[in-house]
């Protein structure tokens, strides 16, 4: 069983084994910009390779027409050094299942299968996943059998098979359906020891233990508004790339918004997005190079939640 470093054993040192490796994917849910990060590591290293990522949930859970356009981009913008094709389940069975195989001309010779998704979330350090080596013949079989459900995401028609979410994003005050929260102070600064930066504050009264911990500033004027639940209030958020966190809201008039499981979890997933080192503070000129310098929060009619953070 793998639970270390799984995006170099999975993702990168199987494609040294032999030129021009093939890897299948099928997986739960992907994103475009893992694909990416995936290619570039690929290239950087010199290893050409191919990879055919099937996504299995996209018919029953939906996929964002800004990912959706992502993953048609790559697939459109591949050369012969990295190919990239992606294709969606379309069959009345959802396919959450996470499996890899790496095959070449005499075909399939290594395979994993586990907890995580093509995604950078899944192949990140925020949370604990675990892939384990399994038979590649096996895998390469159940990789085809999939394959008869799905259809190209450029096929012309896929939104005929395929949801295509595009949900509305306009502010309009207390009835708000979408707001911004900023992760920088009025003063234009990421804060010393509280909001993204909650686990820098260090010293004798500190009982922070992760210096990755942070949590999300809610300003009273949203508090008033009603957007969110009231304080201690779990509630469910999706985020842009196709994850759901359990929520709520913490200290004096609930200013303080962060994973349920604790504020650990919510900065090393914000940090392994931006790609900062965990543990290691957020300045502003990471949020700059990233692109974001807030979150966005949607607030949809069934009662959950929305989370954008994509550039």
């Amino acid at each position: 069983m793998i639970s270390e470093d799984l995006f170099n054993a999975v993702l990168i040192e199987p494609a040294r084994k032999y030129p021009n490796a093939k890897l299948q994917i099928i997986s739960g849910y992907a994103t475009g910009s893992m694909a990416n990060f995936h290619i570039d590591k690929l290239r950087t290293e010199g290893l050409l390779s191919s990879i055919e990522l099937i996504v299995g949930m996209s018919k029953h859970t939906g996929i964002s027409v800004s990912e959706h356009k992502r993953l048609c981009d790559l697939v459109q913008n591949s050369d012969a050094d990295i190919a990239f094709r992606c294709r969606y389940v379309v069959g009345d069975r959802p396919v959450h299942a996470k499996a890899y195989v790496w095959s070449d001309d005499s075909g399939p010779y290594t395979a994993f299968s586990g907890s995580a998704n093509y995604t950078k979330t899944g192949f990140g350090f925020f949370q604990t996943e675990v892939m384990t080596l399994t038979n590649p013949h096996h895998v390469s079989d159940f990789y085809w059998r999939v394959f008869q459900e799905t259809r190209d995401c450029q096929f012309s028609e896929i939104a005929k098979h395929v949801p295509l979410l595009d949900k509305p994003q306009v502010y309009n005050g207390a009835g708000a359906e979408l707001v911004r929260l900023s992760l920088l102070t009025r003063a234009g600064e990421t804060p010393s020891t509280s909001g993204i930066n909650h686990g820098q504050r260090v010293g004798i009264h500190s009982t922070r233990t992760d210096r990755s911990a942070a949590y999300i500033s809610v300003p009273a004027t949203v508090s008033r508004a009603g957007f969110f639940p009231d304080r201690d209030v779990v509630f469910v958020v999706h985020t842009d790339d196709g994850l759901q966190f359990r929520f709520k809201r913490t200290q004096d008039g609930g200013k303080a918004m962060s994973i349920v499981n604790g504020y650990e979890e919510l900065g090393r997933y914000l940090r392994t997005r931006m790609g900062v080192t965990i543990g290691e503070k957020v300045e502003p000129s990471h949020l700059q190079a990233y692109g974001r310098t807030d979150i966005t929060f949607m607030k949809y009619d069934d009662g959950s939640y929305g989370m954008d953070f994509s550039v």
